[in-house]
């Protein structure tokens, strides 16, 4: 069974206009879509526009902002976004959950097979610089302080926090 998730364009949603947000949540955990877990570890519905976006982007840092008007680039940002979905659904033809770096590695191999290895090598250094900076991010967050509450009974009776250094694996 299939279902048509597009978005009629006459569609104006419920009386009051603002369930889009709603319907997107649903549309997102309903079986058989596709979903992506992001870095945080939230998880959204599969975007093909996000894939579009993030291409332009790749074409804009290597030939300049004349990439933005170019029917070429177009066509092939579409070409690309097109090869990276199909990829997925065929994986998953009854939908599941893919990591966003799974969807970014796609990107790069389907880059590189048609040719555009310099948007490519580009792609991976932003990949690099990003995952450095977020790298950089956490080390600057405190650590995490694990505290355990619990005690443990003596031989004689009484309770004595318990003691992790002691526990051995």
């Amino acid at each position: 069974m299939q279902t048509d998730m597009s978005q009629n364009p006459n569609h104006t949603g419920s009386p009051a206009g603002d369930d889009s947000g709603q319907d997107q949540s649903i549309a997102s955990t309903a079986p058989g879509q596709l979903r992506v877990i992001k870095r945080n570890g939230k998880v959204v519905g599969y975007d093909d526009d996000k894939i579009t976006v993030a291409i332009s982007k790749a074409f804009l840092a290597v030939e300049g902002g004349t990439a933005a008007a170019s029917s070429r680039i177009h066509e092939t940002v579409a070409r690309l976004t097109e090869q990276v979905s199909a990829t997925f659904k065929r994986r998953m033809p009854s939908g599941g959950t893919i990591h966003i770096e799974e969807i970014q590695d796609q990107v790069e191999l389907a880059l590189m097979r048609n040719g555009e290895q310099k948007v490519a090598r580009d792609y991976v250094l932003y990949r690099e610089r990003q995952a450095a900076k977020r790298a950089e991010q956490s080390h600057d967050l405190p650590e995490p302080t694990h505290q355990v509450d619990m005690s443990v009974t003596m031989e004689d009776g009484s309770k004595a926090p318990l003691d992790l250094s002691l526990i051995h694996i």
